[in-house]
């Protein structure tokens, strides 16, 4: 990644078939590194989906558990106007109900 993006890669970039963006997917690969990367080098932190689901890589990170994912993405200053879906389910309320999903409670400290 850090070779492709040094030769010009586009940061933004959509897979065809799924229509993820790079951060997407990376927030998919669970690798907090990635992510970083990405950002500091210019990914749109509030690209949304192009596969109808409307998701930003905030609301894939709080349904995958990815706290460490969702703690990078708020401090890369994500934009709120694109944090609700279609489905009006902001991330907080995604990771909530995972965290439920899971039988765990909130985490305090």
């Amino acid at each position: 990644m850090c070779h492709a993006l040094a030769l010009g890669a586009d940061r933004d970039f959509r897979s065809r078939s799924t229509g993820l963006s790079v951060i997407h997917q990376s927030i998919l690969s669970g690798s907090v590194m990635a992510c970083a990367y990405l950002l500091l080098n210019g990914a749109r932190v509030g690209a949304v989906d192009a596969a109808g689901a409307g998701d930003t890589p905030l609301h894939l990170a709080a349904r995958g558990g990815g706290t460490g994912q969702v703690r990078l993405l708020f401090l890369f200053e994500f934009e709120n106007s694109v944090t609700r879906r279609f489905f009006f389910k902001s991330p907080i309320r995604i990771a909530a109900q995972t965290i439920r999903g899971q039988g765990g409670g909130i985490p305090i400290g």
